[in-house]
């Protein structure tokens, strides 16, 4: 198929996706009371930074009703620009519900110098429409530490959803991040360089419209349609843009359900003089039956990039003991399409032109999890082969500072771990772990992956005004490329956080985070070690 014949394809199925947009279906009754939950593992990539700011999580959004978000949520650790693990545990539980608020907002100021902003708003409960905005800033400058270290990170949004006689649901949402970075990865020795020489700066835009019924039709159908885009430079005129939609649906059969979706997205890279195109066109067809104690999901995923790639999408759930204990399993796999955009976000020191290629990925599962009255736990061990996986090197050939990337096969077998314990009223105790056991085929070494990475976090509440949490990261050495083309380690993470939040009034409180209290100088990146012992303190005000 050439290049002429894919763009027609593309418009024509744009095209349609628009018009599904504005298709109409007849309400009926509210859907049935069972569920099938499937929970989609994590698949294999280059991990992202963990140790940005974090800002509030909202709950998902539930497609069968509408769902008013609000911003009243507890104060979290804050955590600067170091990496930390990429881990994902079963959530605490939820302590007894607060007041309502509108507005959020947590502002404060650090050592090193690090002002940070967290402000969001919620119209609040209505029948016709919900609107959000939001807007975060932190930056920090520790060039006292170390030469040139310091970043700002910008970003914002406004979103919304209008509910048409209570039965469809219009929603878009436009978004904007500037983050600014400077590649201080150089030796002490090395001549002493201008700020203004070593700045990195990304500028994104991205927004998107979709639609959705809120009520089940009469023949249990629900449907939804969406258009996205997205748009980033940074400083040396890469510029890239992606634009794509999805159209999907959803038919009950009383315990049983038929998914299906459709997805297509085009992004273009340009830099100098070269340009880069990475289309990719994904089907999901699936059916989730419900039988007895058992749950099972057998579908298929279909992606086109070029060259065609189905892979299986099948997962198992047997839940015994009312849930105490429950086996679980599967096999997908699917194309992780990779862009600028993305892998700035996960390495912001990276060139500014590089070879961009959709990685290929399975992921055969299985495992025990369960909950007790206090105790809650998953095991899970899998297979993950995945084809052209980026690895970042250093660009020794023309500024070591920056990360270029290393496409492998790389077969990695990993073992997951979470623990979920509250053992008395207002004290919650996470630990989780992975290890990986990672084979590249053609390098030493899998660059810059930790092989180990786990944490354990504890948050004690003392009559509901004082919350405290620790948090401790640990990670094993990665590996990374040297410029002689040998192999060698960097040091280990052990990272201590403490956090504490007081309320004074309802509407007000202050908060105090000790960052890093080990001071650790980990590296997860080659040259670039993290910032050290740091504090940031502040006010909360939500009314």
């Amino acid at each position: 198929m050439n290049n002429k014949t894919m763009k027609r394809y593309h418009l024509i199925l744009i095209l349609v996706l628009g018009f599904a947009m504005n298709s109409i279906a007849q309400p009926g009754n509210d859907l049935p009371s069972e569920e099938v939950n499937i929970e989609k593992q994590f698949e294999a990539a280059v991990r992202e930074a963990n140790k940005k700011p974090t800002s509030p999580n909202l709950p998902p959004v539930d497609t069968s009703q509408k769902k008013f978000q609000f911003y009243d949520i507890p104060p979290r650790l804050l955590t600067l620009e170091y990496d930390a693990p990429v881990i994902r545990p079963i959530a605490m539980r939820k302590a007894p519900e607060e007041p309502v608020h509108q507005f959020y907002s947590k502002i404060g100021y650090g050592w090193p110098s690090s002002p940070f902003a967290d402000v969001r708003f919620h119209n609040g409960k209505s029948d016709k429409f919900s609107f959000n905005a939001d807007v975060l800033h932190h930056s920090l400058n520790a060039n006292k530490q170390r030469e040139n270290m310091r970043f700002g990170n910008t970003s914002g949004g406004i979103g919304g959803e209008y509910y048409l006689d209570e039965t469809y649901a219009f929603g878009a949402d436009l978004g904007f991040r500037l983050d600014q970075h400077h590649f201080y990865g150089y030796q002490a020795s090395d001549t002493s360089r201008a700020r203004k020489d070593v700045a990195q700066q990304f500028l994104g835009l991205n927004g998107g419209l979709d639609f959705r019924n809120v009520k089940k039709t009469d023949n249990d159908f629900n449907y939804h349609a969406g258009l996205d885009f997205h748009w980033v430079k940074d400083k040396f005129d890469s510029r890239e843009t992606g634009f794509g939609g999805e159209i999907g649906m959803n038919k009950w059969f009383n315990k049983h359900q038929l998914v299906i979706s459709l997805k297509d997205y085009v992004r273009t890279l340009n830099a100098d003089t070269t340009s880069q195109s990475n289309n990719l066109l994904e089907f999901e067809p699936a059916f989730h039956i419900g039988f007895g104690p058992a749950r099972l999901k057998v579908g298929a995923y279909i992606g086109y990039d070029g060259e065609f790639s189905p892979f299986p999408d099948i997962e198992f759930l047997v839940n015994l003991m009312d849930g105490k204990v429950q086996f679980f399993g599967g096999w997908n796999g699917s194309i992780e399409q990779k862009s600028f955009d993305q892998l700035s976000k996960i390495n912001p020191y990276l060139i500014s032109n590089p070879e961009l290629r959709n990685t290929r990925v399975q992921y055969r599962y299985g495992g025990v999890k369960g909950q007790f009255n206090k105790f809650a736990y998953e095991v899970r061990g899998g297979h993950r082969p995945t084809k052209d996986l980026g690895l970042f090197v250093n660009n020794y050939a023309e500024d070591s500072t920056r990360f270029g990337l290393i496409y492998d096969e790389v077969s990695t077998i990993n073992i997951h771990t979470t623990l979920n314990v509250n053992p008395i009223k207002d004290l919650a105790i996470v630990l989780s772990g992975d290890y990986n056991i990672f084979n590249a085929k053609n390098q030493a070494k899998a660059w810059h992956l930790p092989a180990l990475e786990a944490n354990l976090g504890v948050q004690y509440t003392f009559k509901e005004k004082l919350k405290l949490k620790a948090e401790t990261y640990m990670a094993s050495a990665v590996n990374y490329l040297t410029s002689t083309g040998t192999a060698d380690q960097l040091n280990n993470l052990f990272d201590i956080n403490f956090g504490a939040s007081y309320r004074i009034h309802e509407k007000f409180s202050l908060f105090l985070d000790l960052n890093n209290l080990a001071s650790s100088k980990y590296q997860r990146y080659y040259n670039y070690p993290t910032v050290g012992f740091n504090v940031l303190g502040g006010i909360i005000l939500k009314f």
